[in-house]
């Protein structure tokens, strides 16, 4: 008889009814899990789903309050007072002071997720300098930033005020620039990557099992921080990409180059 109804399972198992979906969630005792030996967690993970481009912006139109989608989706998203400077990793690039902001959405909700960017970090003046931000704070907000030390980090709010954090290892406030992406998994037994200059950086679970909200968000602040300027990012953004699904190793790899190819992930 089960007398804790919420930890089903084995000790080693999957034992919250959050996962009675899972096929490992009343794994059969075996002589292995009696004597505490926890079962290999890649065994379990979803498949994966290749990387498909949602969205691409370049900062390179020379002009205007347009940043133009280069993924031939329209997603083309509004300048708010972020300068365009030739001191770009690729082309141009977008100089943000916590002020300013490029206003973007339309890209759905997805359980797989991966963003890849230039950084060139300014002063980080607050616990999490937004790098992408979903406008809102409810369930399925995704909250990429970088912490006041300079590390990568993502908050995923799974409900209820119940947020998710993820960080990377590596600090990138030097003043050069970096170039950073992050894959997310958020299905059960999924993990978030963190890839700094086209290496991995951190590699741990996710699983929160929430979509991953892009209806509205910004690129360098949040909106609820719109008379805070300090709270809001202050540095340089450029060549800006959103990928449903998730992007493999070779393919970060690739996009961290000077001169990225234009490869299968980034069409």
């Amino acid at each position: 008889m089960d007398a804790n109804v919420p930890f089903y399972g084995s000790y080693f198992g999957r034992r919250h009814i959050r996962y009675q979906k899972r096929p490992d969630f009343r794994p059969v005792p075996t002589l292995a899990s009696a004597s505490g030996v926890m079962p290999d967690p890649a065994q379990h993970r979803p498949p994966h789903i290749p990387a498909r481009l949602l969205a691409w912006w370049r900062f390179d139109e020379g002009g205007g309050e347009i940043a133009q989608d280069a993924s031939g989706n329209k997603h083309d998203a509004k300048i708010v007072r972020a300068t365009r400077t030739p001191d770009a990793k690729l082309g141009e690039a977008l100089k943000f002071d916590g002020n300013s902001h490029v206003e973007a959405g339309g890209l759905g909700a997805h359980q797989t997720l991966s963003v890849a960017l230039w950084v060139k970090t300014g002063e980080l003046k607050n616990t999490w300098s937004p790098l992408l931000f979903t406008s809102s704070a409810q369930q399925s907000a995704f909250h990429f930033s970088l912490l006041r030390d300079g590390t990568p980090n993502v908050a995923i709010n799974c409900g209820d005020k119940n947020w998710t954090h993820r960080r990377a290892k590596r600090s990138l406030a030097d003043g050069q620039w970096h170039h950073l992406a992050v894959v997310c998994d958020s299905r059960l037994g999924g993990n978030i990557r963190f890839y700094i200059d086209g290496r991995k950086d951190t590699d741990i679970p996710l699983d929160t099992d929430v979509p991953l909200d892009l209806a509205a968000f910004r690129l360098g602040a949040w909106s609820t921080w719109e008379r805070n300027p300090d709270n809001n990012f202050h540095g340089t953004l450029d060549d800006v990409r959103i990928y449903i699904g998730l992007l493999g190793d070779n393919e970060v790899a690739e996009l961290a180059k000077d001169a990225p190819l234009r490869t299968a992930a980034s069409q």
